[in-house]
């Protein structure tokens, strides 16, 4: 549900890659401070609809607004500086830098100085202590869990108002996924960060969300409070292993 406070804004988004339509005119909104899910099967369009959001697929048709401001062909860069970050599927960390340069890169985006280089590294440690032990250890030699903290310290060094998270799950034993979980969790309640959360561990995305929608062949085919979508007879069935 939008209103007129809403970060962001998707309207009837049509977007594609290639020949293929991934995303089928979609619409929905992300208010300050919430986390919004986004669950569905490989396929759905879930990523495609992120890569929309940030500049890395251009739509077809449709609005994205930004605060207000159409944001659909403006440089993934401008967007990131307009205060949109994106973690991608897979990391994607620079795999030969170390900890280090690797959160600072994330940095690149918006003007900034070493004293705040400094204070934003620290907010980083503190909720990933872990990175602060491997803060001189290059990416690769990282574990998939460390990577992940890593691609999301990265993103928040822009010094977002909504975090985009896309699969952070992905690969990650189950003790990790409940650390990783409790720390995005935490991220959101102790600094008010808007999160848009596409994840295909339905159970514990519905449980940190406060909203979510099901995409299903690129449509929202169901929407509502995560806690009514999880006491939905098809979403258990379909998702939760019900």
């Amino acid at each position: 549900m939008a209103d007129a406070e809403s970060l962001l804004v998707v309207e009837n988004l049509v977007a594609s890659y290639g020949r293929i339509e991934a995303v089928r005119g979609i619409s929905f909104a992300v208010n300050p401070g919430e986390i919004v899910a986004v669950i569905g099967a490989n396929g759905a369009g879930k990523t495609t609809t992120l890569a929309a959001i940030s500049g890395l697929v251009r739509p077809r048709s449709g609005r994205i607004a930004w605060m207000g401001e159409e944001i659909s062909t403006l440089p993934v860069e401008t967007i990131v500086r307009r205060g949109l970050a994106h973690c991608p599927e897979g990391r994607r960390i620079f795999p030969g830098l170390t900890v280090r340069e690797n959160l600072i890169s994330g940095a690149s985006a918006r003007r900034h100085d070493k004293a705040e280089v400094a204070q934003d590294l620290d907010r980083i440690f503190d909720l990933f202590p872990r990175l602060k032990e491997r803060i001189g250890q290059r990416g690769w030699s990282l574990s998939g869990g460390e990577q992940q903290m890593l691609a999301i310290g990265r993103a928040l060094m822009s010094r977002p108002k909504l975090l985009m998270l896309d699969e952070p799950s992905l690969g990650l034993a189950p003790i990790i996924i409940e650390q990783m979980f409790d720390r995005i969790l935490e991220l959101n309640r102790s600094t008010g960060l808007a999160i848009l959360l596409v994840e295909q561990n339905s159970a514990m995305a519905l449980e940190i969300s406060s909203r979510a929608l099901v995409l299903e062949a690129g449509r929202i085919t169901l929407s509502g409070s995560a806690a009514t979508l999880a006491g939905d007879p098809r979403i258990v069935e379909a998702y939760l292993g019900g």
